[in-house]
């Protein structure tokens, strides 16, 4: 997983809260039959495991006039203590390992362990993690829950979206906010992300296309035309 690169081509749970107006409540829609997932940008990356290789893939934004929204969701971590606290993931089909953000594991005090790896991005950029930590992942929204290890890095990513989304309020979603810019904590692979994936498909229109169901809440993954007036700089995550 590499690092954000600059000007280059690139959270106890609360009772369900309108979905996007002027469509219908989400408790009155009937999830959709399961339909093809978008396709997603994924160019070759590796992670290197000590002296191992293997091949991997990676999620793109490319923040220019046409916004991606890359999914995220609040999802629960646990901490050392057994208690449970609220943190923004970023959902990675592409990813062959989890992360999570070095300030997360301090809030939680989770022990590390020494586990030494490489993880390769665009242009063969490598990131050198030290340490894992392994705790457990549940939904705010359910029984669902999960143990995970993640490797353990300073940063996940720059503050997604890249820019502020203007929309009208939302609920019953993964992460309610997620046209604001915030922090990434986590980062969860495909190790979990294709047994998190639910049948519910949503397609709102030409701004938001798509509102996809997952163990997490509706997750939100489509473009987004910002206005071609903002003077922003290109800011591209891989």
């Amino acid at each position: 997983m590499g690092t954000p690169i600059e000007n280059t081509t690139l959270t106890q749970p609360h009772a369900p809260t309108p979905l996007l107006q002027p469509h219908a409540p989400l408790a009155q829609m009937q999830p959709h039959a399961t339909t093809a997932l978008m396709q997603l940008h994924a160019p070759d990356t590796t992670l290197q495991h000590a002296s191992q290789t293997s091949p991997s893939t990676v999620l793109v934004s490319n923040a220019n006039k046409q916004q991606i929204l890359l999914s995220t969701a609040i999802v629960r971590i646990q901490s050392a203590s057994g208690k449970w606290m609220n943190a923004r993931a970023l959902l990675n089909a592409g990813s062959e390992v989890n992360i999570v953000a070095h300030r997360q594991t301090s809030l939680l005090q989770l022990e590390p362990k020494q586990d030494h790896n490489y993880i390769s991005s665009i242009g063969n950029t490598l990131k050198h993690s030290q340490v894992s930590v392994h705790t457990n992942i549940s939904s705010r929204y359910n029984n669902y829950s999960a143990d995970l290890t993640f490797i353990v890095m300073d940063k996940i990513a720059v503050p997604l979206p890249h820019n502020y989304i203007p929309t009208q309020q939302a609920k019953s979603l993964a992460y309610p906010t997620f046209f604001i810019p915030s922090s990434i904590d986590l980062l969860i692979g495909a190790e979990l992300f294709y047994s998190i994936l639910q049948t519910g498909r949503l397609k709102l229109g030409s701004s938001l296309r798509f509102l996809i169901e997952t163990t997490f809440g509706w997750v939100v993954s489509s473009s987004f035309v910002r206005d071609t007036h903002e003077h922003t700089s290109n800011k591209n995550t891989c």
